[in-house]
Protein backbone atom coordinates (compact mmCIF):
# COMPACT_ATOMS: atom_id res chain seq x y z
CA UNK A 1 0.00 0.00 0.00
CA UNK A 2 1.25 3.94 -0.63
CA UNK A 3 0.25 6.05 2.30
CA UNK A 4 -2.24 8.24 1.56
CA UNK A 5 -4.82 10.03 3.24
CA UNK A 6 -8.66 9.89 1.28
CA UNK A 7 -6.15 8.90 -1.67
CA UNK A 8 -4.28 11.87 -1.19
CA UNK A 9 -0.48 10.34 -1.20
CA UNK A 10 1.89 10.99 1.55
CA UNK A 11 5.52 11.19 1.44
CA UNK A 12 5.74 8.59 3.68
CA UNK A 13 3.27 7.15 6.82
CA UNK A 14 2.19 9.86 8.56
CA UNK A 15 3.81 12.41 6.18
CA UNK A 16 3.13 15.14 3.95
CA UNK A 17 0.58 15.24 0.99
CA UNK A 18 2.17 14.96 -2.10
CA UNK A 19 0.79 17.74 -4.57
CA UNK A 20 -1.08 15.73 -7.65
CA UNK A 21 -0.58 12.33 -6.45
CA UNK A 22 -3.42 9.89 -5.90
CA UNK A 23 -3.78 6.48 -5.07
CA UNK A 24 -6.98 4.21 -5.48
CA UNK A 25 -8.06 0.33 -5.13
CA UNK A 26 -5.88 -1.96 -3.48
CA UNK A 27 -2.67 -0.10 -3.64
CA UNK A 28 -5.10 2.93 -1.62
CA UNK A 29 -6.33 0.16 0.81
CA UNK A 30 -4.65 -2.96 0.70
CA UNK A 31 -6.23 -6.41 -1.28
CA UNK A 32 -10.01 -6.34 0.17
CA UNK A 33 -13.27 -5.45 -1.09
CA UNK A 34 -15.12 -6.12 -4.38
CA UNK A 35 -16.06 -3.92 -7.58
CA UNK A 36 -18.30 -2.09 -5.43
CA UNK A 37 -15.85 -1.27 -3.40
CA UNK A 38 -13.12 0.10 -6.24
CA UNK A 39 -15.72 1.91 -7.43
CA UNK A 40 -16.52 3.61 -4.00
CA UNK A 41 -12.90 4.28 -3.61
CA UNK A 42 -12.26 5.78 -6.51
CA UNK A 43 -14.89 7.83 -6.27
CA UNK A 44 -13.55 9.17 -3.19
CA UNK A 45 -10.33 9.63 -4.71
CA UNK A 46 -11.70 11.56 -7.75
CA UNK A 47 -13.40 13.87 -5.28
CA UNK A 48 -10.20 14.80 -3.48
CA UNK A 49 -8.34 15.22 -6.76
CA UNK A 50 -11.09 17.44 -8.11
CA UNK A 51 -11.37 19.28 -4.58
CA UNK A 52 -7.72 20.08 -5.18
CA UNK A 53 -8.38 21.29 -8.67
CA UNK A 54 -10.75 23.85 -8.16
CA UNK A 55 -8.73 24.94 -4.37
CA UNK A 56 -5.73 25.83 -7.05
CA UNK A 57 -3.87 23.22 -5.12
CA UNK A 58 -2.23 21.41 -8.09
CA UNK A 59 -0.05 22.90 -10.88
CA UNK A 60 -1.23 23.87 -14.79
CA UNK A 61 -0.67 20.82 -16.73
CA UNK A 62 3.03 21.49 -19.02
CA UNK A 63 1.62 20.17 -21.76
CA UNK A 64 -1.70 20.37 -23.65
CA UNK A 65 -4.57 18.03 -23.74
CA UNK A 66 -3.63 17.18 -27.50
CA UNK A 67 0.20 16.08 -26.27
CA UNK A 68 -1.16 14.15 -23.71
CA UNK A 69 -3.76 12.44 -26.29
CA UNK A 70 -0.78 12.04 -28.70
CA UNK A 71 1.54 10.66 -25.75
CA UNK A 72 -0.96 7.82 -24.97
CA UNK A 73 -1.70 6.52 -28.22
CA UNK A 74 1.67 6.66 -29.05
CA UNK A 75 2.41 4.13 -25.88
CA UNK A 76 -1.39 2.18 -26.12
CA UNK A 77 -2.67 2.57 -29.60
CA UNK A 78 -5.97 1.00 -28.49
CA UNK A 79 -7.82 3.91 -26.68
CA UNK A 80 -11.19 3.42 -26.20
CA UNK A 81 -12.90 6.79 -25.47
CA UNK A 82 -15.92 8.04 -23.93
CA UNK A 83 -18.14 7.81 -27.28
CA UNK A 84 -16.31 4.23 -27.98
CA UNK A 85 -17.22 2.76 -24.12
CA UNK A 86 -21.34 3.85 -24.55
CA UNK A 87 -21.13 1.95 -27.83
CA UNK A 88 -19.71 -0.76 -25.11
CA UNK A 89 -22.45 -0.21 -22.35
CA UNK A 90 -25.27 -0.56 -25.10
CA UNK A 91 -24.16 -3.63 -26.05
CA UNK A 92 -23.14 -4.98 -22.73
CA UNK A 93 -27.16 -3.77 -21.56
CA UNK A 94 -28.89 -5.16 -25.06
CA UNK A 95 -26.68 -8.61 -24.73
CA UNK A 96 -28.02 -8.94 -21.31
CA UNK A 97 -31.70 -8.23 -21.64
CA UNK A 98 -31.69 -10.66 -24.30
CA UNK A 99 -31.25 -12.74 -21.98
CA UNK A 100 -33.34 -11.49 -18.46
CA UNK A 101 -30.39 -10.01 -16.71
CA UNK A 102 -28.49 -6.04 -16.11
CA UNK A 103 -26.05 -6.89 -18.33
CA UNK A 104 -23.65 -9.13 -19.89
CA UNK A 105 -20.20 -8.40 -19.86
CA UNK A 106 -17.74 -8.24 -22.87
CA UNK A 107 -14.68 -9.51 -22.12
CA UNK A 108 -12.82 -9.86 -25.18
CA UNK A 109 -10.52 -7.04 -25.85
CA UNK A 110 -10.72 -7.36 -29.75
CA UNK A 111 -14.76 -7.71 -29.55
CA UNK A 112 -14.79 -4.56 -27.04
CA UNK A 113 -12.51 -2.50 -29.81
CA UNK A 114 -14.78 -3.61 -32.74
CA UNK A 115 -17.85 -2.46 -30.66
CA UNK A 116 -15.93 1.01 -29.96
CA UNK A 117 -15.14 1.58 -32.97
CA UNK A 118 -11.10 1.46 -33.00
CA UNK A 119 -11.01 -0.44 -36.28
CA UNK A 120 -12.41 2.94 -37.51
CA UNK A 121 -9.71 5.31 -35.69
CA UNK A 122 -6.69 3.46 -37.32
CA UNK A 123 -6.10 0.68 -35.63
CA UNK A 124 -7.69 -1.64 -38.11
CA UNK A 125 -5.02 -3.50 -39.11
CA UNK A 126 -3.86 -4.91 -35.08
CA UNK A 127 -7.93 -5.30 -34.80
CA UNK A 128 -8.02 -7.41 -37.38
CA UNK A 129 -5.00 -9.25 -36.77
CA UNK A 130 -6.03 -10.30 -33.33
CA UNK A 131 -9.27 -11.74 -34.73
CA UNK A 132 -7.85 -13.84 -37.43
CA UNK A 133 -5.55 -14.88 -35.07
CA UNK A 134 -8.43 -15.95 -32.96
CA UNK A 135 -10.01 -17.97 -35.89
Amino acid sequence: MIPNTDGRVLDGPGGSVLAGAYATGWIKRGPTGFIGTNKSCAQETLTRLVDDFNSGRLREPRSSATALNRLVRERQSAVIDRAGWKLIDEAERRRGAERGRIREKITDQAELALIAGEAGRGTEASVLGRLRRRR
